[in-house]
């Protein structure tokens, strides 16, 4: 992560938050809450594997399908769609933990890296996600406020990506 892309992406783009895993991010997260972004230490937690794979079986979940000449590829040599759903179709649980136990085992094989991402982006969408019937109470404007990174002004106010996502 270079702080002069995140300086870049925040001119064009609102940014919301930036979630760090606990691997040397002290330092980038005191950097960017510098440039006014909302910056945070924040991994991912079995409940939110579970609640991803509830959110899939719900259909809350959509993903960029792999390019068709995925199959035929082998891990680093997939696109990054690709490696999102052979990181996620490898993951196990063993009552403690989500992971890949053959992880590091190979370069560029069995990470669990891409599915992490996916998994806490996924919480962090799900938890934006405006409460209509009372999107204007004081606690719900406060958790947009949090979430959001910013003041919702008026009622209703909502926020389209320019690619339609």
């Amino acid at each position: 992560l270079s702080v002069m892309v995140m300086k870049e992406l925040k001119i064009y783009n609102n940014i919301a938050g930036v979630h760090f895993d606990r691997w040397q991010s002290t330092y980038l997260i005191q950097v960017l809450r510098d440039l006014g972004m909302n910056a945070s230490m924040d991994g991912t937690k079995v409940e939110d594997f579970l609640r991803f794979v509830g959110d899939v079986m719900a259909t809350k979940v959509k993903m960029i399908a792999p390019q068709s000449e995925d199959e035929y590829r082998e891990p680093p040599h997939k696109s990054a769609y690709g490696v999102a759903f052979y990181e996620l179709e490898r993951l196990e649980y063993d009552g403690k933990k989500v992971s890949n136990p053959r992880k590091g085992e190979r370069r560029g094989y069995d990470s669990d890296d891409v599915a992490q991402v996916v998994v806490h982006v996924n919480r962090m969408v799900q938890e934006s996600v405006v409460n209509i019937s009372d999107s204007n109470a004081k606690h719900e404007r406060l958790h947009r406020e949090t979430v959001g990174g910013q003041s919702w002004a008026r009622r209703g106010h909502s926020v389209k990506s320019r690619r339609g996502w």
